[in-house]
């Protein structure tokens, strides 16, 4: 199994998952900090702290998916590999909800997700690791990354990258894409309940159980309520949108 973490793939619970995603949930991406101590805790979501200057890069790469919906919604920019209704709802729930919220619901939600995951025994492999960082790097050393993913690269440190955050986010995009694949095999778990789709009755479930916070902080202006009002209303713009392909 190889997953390509492209940077500009932001944010939680996507219908697809695809390079072209729009905040899809396969090509699982954050911010350069791997390090929960680096910067001002501004959440914490079970046993890991997120710092401020995470949720700034977060909000950074947020800002560019919304940049390139808003160019694919007028018509001026590349496909993003979704329909332009779900597109539009997407994009209009960042609107509603504002970056801050949007983007630590994002760093949550993954932090949150990575631990079940773990928890649940489907951590990923160092020979699966090793795999994925050897087929990523080489693809980026062939200049097929686009010019923002290859630009955050560089302004970071490409040793830096590859040795220490790149680990870090595909060891966590894998555990948690191997939890979803695990889901789709055991339905009839305490987490289906037969109405919505599994990935996101789960998560319903697993989230309402975690511990999280949100420090108040001149950093950022997210809330709980508003990280929780983010989370819920995009699982049910995904629940509505894979209705209506059905």
């Amino acid at each position: 199994m190889v997953v390509l973490i492209v940077v500009s793939a932001l944010i939680i619970g996507g219908v697809a998952a695809g390079a072209g995603a729009f905040w899809s949930y396969g090509n699982r991406t954050g911010p350069a900090t791997t390090s929960d101590s680096n910067g001002d805790v501004v959440a914490t979501a079970g046993n890991s702290s997120i710092s401020a200057r995470e949720l700034q890069e977060a909000v950074m790469h947020l800002q560019h998916m919304k940049q390139m919906a808003e160019r694919e919604l007028q018509g001026l920019g590349e496909d993003m590999g979704q329909p332009t209704d779900y597109l539009e709802s997407r994009h209009n729930l960042v609107l509603k909800w504002g970056d801050d919220n949007a983007a630590l619901a994002g760093l949550i939600h993954e932090r949150i997700m990575y631990q079940k995951a773990v928890e649940l025994g489907y951590d990923a492999t160092e020979e699966e690791l090793a795999e994925n960082i050897e087929w990523a790097r080489e693809s980026y050393e062939r200049g097929q990354w686009d010019s923002y993913n290859q630009g955050y690269v560089e302004s970071v440190g490409e040793e830096h990258y590859w040795e220490s955050i790149y680990p870090v986010l595909l060891a966590r995009s894998m555990a948690i894409q191997k939890l979803y694949e695990g889901l789709a095999k055991e339905v009839g778990t305490r987490y289906y309940d037969g109405e919505s789709p599994l990935r996101y009755t789960f998560e319903e479930a697993v989230l309402a159980e975690a511990d999280i916070t949100v420090l108040e902080s001149e950093e950022h202006s997210a809330t709980l309520d508003g990280i929780v009002g983010f989370m819920e209303d995009v699982r049910e713009t995904n629940i509505a949108h894979l209705r209506r392909l059905d």
